[in-house]
């Protein structure tokens, strides 16, 4: 049995690895970034732009789709979706913001692992029989 027990904030820290889910939403933004600067005529770029109408979702909790998620993001980012649509035209000003906001993001997070309590020693039971 292990005795010591390691966050894996810690482990990402020694390592430099970032959060998988820090990454997912990098990619997720610089996908909408494409999206974006796509002409209005291509079907992804519709798809931003049209709601269901008509369709009615199952009671319970509402499951989260990638437009909701989005918003999420654009939030964390503080800007509207109009203005993800006119800074998406430029490609570096766009990439620029995402990365800012996912290092952010890391900030944060390594400011909230500095308050954590490290585990303390955990006994193991002696498993040996007589």
């Amino acid at each position: 049995m292990w005795k010591d027990k390691v966050r894996n904030e810690e482990i990402r820290r020694k390592t430099g690895l970032r959060k998988l889910e820090l990454i997912i939403k990098e990619r997720r933004l610089r996908w909408l970034g494409h999206v974006l600067r796509l002409e209005d005529s291509r079907i992804p770029r519709q798809a931003t732009q049209r709601e269901l109408r008509g369709y009615k979702r199952k009671p319970g909790r509402r499951r989260k789709n990638w437009m909701d998620i989005i918003r999420r993001d654009l939030k964390d980012m503080d800007i509207t979706w109009d203005e993800a649509e006119e800074l998406a035209t430029d490609r570096t000003e766009w990439r620029q913001r995402v990365a800012q906001c996912v290092r952010d993001e890391l900030r944060s997070k390594v400011t909230n692992l500095e308050t954590l309590k490290p585990f303390s020693k955990v006994k193991t039971p002696n498993l040996t029989t007589s």
